[in-house]
């Protein structure tokens, strides 16, 4: 039997037309209801977000990239009921504020809202122009969903900077000198000048441009020796104008970081455990310079001031100059917590100021016969 008698019988020419007329009738059935469904969803769409904002407020146009950009929309109520508004926020992840977050629009009124957008781009995605798109959702009320906004513009980066923060950890030291920071930077556009301050002014910044690259600069920011101890935090501004003489916005740098203090308290805080009611507990405090400047301790205050019970020494005495002092406390214990506070006063030789020094002492005191009591 040959290949083509294999083959099925063809449907004879009045099968044929029954079966397209039923197709033709299925597909009219199904673009009907297809067509239903979208004029369902578009009526329920438009009912569901009676928001409205000018286009022409939804883009920002060109502008200058910077930390800080504000831009005020005015959100319009279309609909015949008051509008409640729960939340607004960018959805894309995008840094930056909305003011208000809630509100309420009566129907045919609007509303300002404010918007404080970062349009500093990441350090791989800087360049000299590019385009942003940032979602702004609007969160109703539970039966009428969300209504969302797309905020458009062109963003120009004029400073590619590497690193992004000045990260000191704790490396800096009270009174000591520390090596500067140093910053990479590349201008995207033909820069006339580049300025840089710092906010607050704790350090100086040296701007040098660099022989290889005639866009090309190094940004060298050192701390100032005598910050106090304790968490560093400040802003390093850079200030460019292009050639043209165009400002640029302040491309901020933060700088951070931890002061450690040059005299230590080993241990910080002084734990004399568990002791008998009436037992005189004792312990130890070190003093030390970290750079081995001489310190004079020129006051000891105990509270609370009980003479009887709490008692503190220096070695060597109060105003001698030593880079380690050890300060002897005794503690007549009490019955439960023994909270006290001691407070020294150091004064160090050379330029640092005169400092105070907290160390907490703590101790738990019980009676010798309840406790025997409790074992049998």
């Amino acid at each position: 039997m040959s290949d083509w008698q294999r083959c099925p019988a063809a449907p004879s020419g009045g099968a044929l037309s029954s079966r397209r007329l039923i197709g033709a009738l299925a597909l009219v059935v199904v673009t009907a209801t297809c067509l239903g469904v979208t004029k369902l969803l578009s009526s329920v769409s438009r009912a569901a977000h009676p928001l409205w904002i000018k286009p022409a407020e939804l883009d920002f146009g060109e502008i200058w990239a910077q930390r800080d950009f504000r831009w005020s929309i005015h959100v319009q109520n279309r609909g015949s009921e008051t509008v409640t508004v729960s939340d607004v926020f960018l959805s894309c992840g995008c840094q930056g504020t909305v003011r208000p977050r809630s509100f309420a629009v009566p129907a045919s009124q609007r509303r300002e809202v404010q918007l404080t957008l970062d349009l500093i781009a990441p350090e791989a995605a800087a360049g000299a122009e590019r385009r942003v798109s940032l979602p702004i959702v609007f969160r109703l009320s539970e039966d009428m969903g969300v209504a969302r906004f797309v905020l458009r513009g062109t963003v120009r980066d004029a400073l590619k900077v590497a690193p992004r923060v000045i990260q000191f950890g704790q490396s800096l030291q009270e009174g000591g000198r520390s090596r500067g920071h140093r910053l990479t930077v590349q201008a995207l556009v033909p820069l006339k000048t580049l300025q840089a301050e710092v906010h607050p002014p704790i350090g100086t910044v040296c701007i040098r441009r660099r022989a290889s690259n005639e866009r090309g600069y190094g940004v060298t920011f050192s701390p100032a020796a005598n910050l106090p101890p304790g968490p560093l935090a400040a802003v390093l501004q850079l200030h460019g104008v292009t050639e043209d003489g165009q400002r640029i916005p302040p491309y901020p740098v933060p700088i951070e970081g931890t002061v450690v203090a040059d005299i230590r308290a080993v241990p910080e805080r002084l734990d004399l455990g568990v002791r008998i009611v009436g037992e005189l507990a004792e312990g130890t405090v070190v003093l030390q310079s970290l750079a081995g400047r001489s310190f004079a301790v020129t006051r000891v205050s105990l509270c609370p001031p009980e003479k009887d019970a709490l008692s503190a020494t220096v070695e060597p005495p109060a105003e001698q100059a030593a880079a380690i002092h050890r300060l002897h406390v005794r503690l007549r214990v009490r019955r439960g917590h023994n909270d006290a506070l001691m407070r020294v006063s150091v004064r160090c030789l050379e330029s640092l100021k005169p400092r105070i020094m907290e160390i907490p002492i703590n101790a738990y005191g019980y009676d010798s016969d309840s406790f025997h009591q409790r074992q049998y």
